[in-house]
């Protein structure tokens, strides 16, 4: 009567989006003054474009997003040694989640002409696709003391550690 224990079941959603800049003004400045660059006027102006555009081109833009559901437990451990006085333990696991979606590309404001656009994309190889991230969430142990001073006032304590070593990167996989 003075223990108690706790096997539960967790269902987690997992929804991300990521957005980065694609550094194009960098990619162009490269182009210009190696090998490759050479034919980057020449075929912007062959395609109907005005090469005058590169002078001001901007960021293009890519977005990742996905969703997944996950499954994991839970377990709890409470002792009374007296009434009004709980000790606690919990442990939550680990939940794996592969999240599944799209990356879009934007390249359609990295200068005024649609025409420079399409080519600084074609040349980027970043082409809308599918993506793919691995992830683990963190497993946390925690233990609790409550202890019922009066009708009043009560003493509560928690300490929790979590693995967040878990979560050392996101790698985006485009699969296909």
């Amino acid at each position: 009567e003075r223990h108690g224990v706790a096997l539960g079941f967790s269902a987690e959603y997992m929804k991300a989006t990521l957005n980065q800049a694609v550094d194009t003004p960098g990619a162009v400045r490269y182009l210009a003054t190696h090998g490759a660059g050479s034919a980057l006027i020449p075929g912007i102006v062959a395609a109907g474009g005005n090469p005058a555009v590169l002078a001001s081109v901007q960021d293009a833009h890519g977005q990742s997003s996905g969703s997944d559901w996950g499954a994991g437990f839970n377990l709890g451990y409470l002792y009374e040694p007296t009434p009004g006085t709980r000790l606690g333990i919990a442990y939550r696991s680990p939940i794996r989640h592969e999240l599944s979606g799209d990356t879009l590309w934007d390249f359609s404001t990295v200068t005024s002409d649609a025409i420079v656009n399409q080519l600084i994309q074609h040349a980027s190889g970043k082409l809308d696709s599918g993506a793919r991230v691995r992830i683990t969430t963190p497993e946390t142990l925690s233990a609790h003391v409550f202890h019922q001073i009066d009708a009043q006032w009560a003493l509560m304590s928690d300490m929790t550690w979590a693995r967040n070593s878990r979560l050392q990167e996101l790698r985006i996989e485009f699969p296909g």
